[in-house]
């Protein structure tokens, strides 16, 4: 199959079972890949270090938009759509909606990969 499925370094894993070499231990069974890399602590620090900037911007976010509380199965705002300044970035527009048929909310900030979530 061409342009099928490959790895970060471009090994073909179009085989069954072809991806375990890549997975970490015990995953990948003795199957090991000699291009495989880990990464280092510098990096998985600063994962996790944008992963809690994420997690924060989105909680700032969330409390914001009406309904997103404990309340979600209450109607008050189910069908209504509204915007307001974003205070993660400072600079873009989060215009969030929720579908009137369940509550469910879509929003996201204008500016690119700022904010985003649909539940």
């Amino acid at each position: 199959m061409q342009g099928g499925p490959v790895c970060a370094i471009g090994v073909d894993l179009n085989a069954p079972g072809a991806a375990r070499c890549c997975m970490p231990e015990p995953a990948r069974d003795g199957f090991s890949c000699a291009r495989r890399e880990e990464y280092t602590d510098d990096e998985r620090q600063a994962w996790e270090a944008y992963r809690m900037r994420r997690m924060e911007a989105q909680a700032q976010i969330m409390v914001l938009i009406p309904g997103s509380s404990r309340d979600r199965k209450k109607r008050d705002h189910w069908g209504k759509t509204g915007a307001f300044g974003c205070p993660a970035c400072d600079w873009g527009i989060v215009k969030w909606s929720r579908a009137s048929t369940n509550g469910h909310l879509r929003a996201a900030c204008s500016t690119p990969g700022c904010f985003g979530v649909i539940e």
